[in-house]
């Protein structure tokens, strides 16, 4: 019971604490999208069934991604410059696995595998004076 209570404080205190600087609303939106997909690609990785058809070595590098990608907005959501950079090093690292499976529709895959990630990239550059 004591170490839930101490979980969920230093969780509070990890994401809730208020920061000097105030988090952008486009910022804080890209983050908690970025917390859902990124969890997803995790944790729900396991749930698909055709997903394992690819492979433990696939499973480890999505999952890996995943990770990263958390980390990335973790540090975004913190105003941590290395949010940023991380993201970067992740969206590519993610469009070089794709591309290297050659995975099915990638290319065209629109707003999830080229806007978004431009447009999350775009608001960080234009706040990254506020990011310390």
């Amino acid at each position: 019971n004591n170490s839930l209570t101490l979980a969920g404080r230093l969780c509070a205190t990890i994401f809730f604490m208020e920061d000097q600087t105030k988090r952008p609303l486009a910022l804080t939106i890209f983050c908690v999208l970025g917390f859902v997909t990124n969890g997803l690609l995790v944790f729900g990785i396991f749930l698909v069934p055709g997903f394992q058809l690819v492979g433990i070595v696939n499973l480890s590098v999505v999952s890996s991604l995943g990770v990263l990608g958390l980390a990335a907005f973790f540090g975004l959501w913190k105003m941590r410059k290395w949010g940023l950079y991380l993201y970067i090093i992740t969206v590519i690292a993610t469009h070089v696995h794709n591309a290297t499976l050659g995975a099915a529709g990638y290319i065209s895959g629109g707003v999830l595998a080229y806007i978004l990630p431009l447009a999350i990239i775009g608001t960080s550059i234009y706040y990254f004076k506020q990011l310390r």
